[in-house]
């Protein structure tokens, strides 16, 4: 099955978060997606997952003047109510991936208007 890559616009929606970040690597997620640790995807707290209400919303994170935007496709037991997990590669847009945990990053949810493209 063939993906296009998404192109968009994001606009908050929600107060930021502060907190720790946690950095692991996706296969399968709650959301029942499959995905790959290229893909800026994330995992939120298993408290904040809250059996898929946020599955397919879209989060904004900063760090140190870098910011990403990821797609919920997964929930963290091990995460604090307030973490979140990072994809490799949405990690590595904010620091280097030896660092393993950042700290004081500020996250929020927010709306994405996209368009596709093949």
């Amino acid at each position: 099955q063939q993906r296009g890559i998404t192109l968009g616009f994001a606009t908050c929606v929600d107060s930021p978060t502060r907190t720790d970040r946690l950095m692991l690597h996706f296969q399968l997620g709650n959301c029942g997606v499959y995905n790959r640790p290229t893909e800026h995807i994330v995992a939120l707290a298993t408290s904040m997952y809250n059996h898929g209400q946020h599955c397919g919303s879209h989060i904004q994170a900063w760090y140190q003047g870098r910011s990403i935007i990821a797609t919920v496709v997964d929930s963290c037991t091990g995460c604090a109510e307030q973490d979140i997990d990072l994809s490799p590669s949405a990690f590595l847009t904010l620091a280097p991936l030896g660092v393993g945990r950042l700290h004081g990053i500020e996250w929020n949810f927010v709306q994405q208007n996209s368009r596709s493209v093949t």
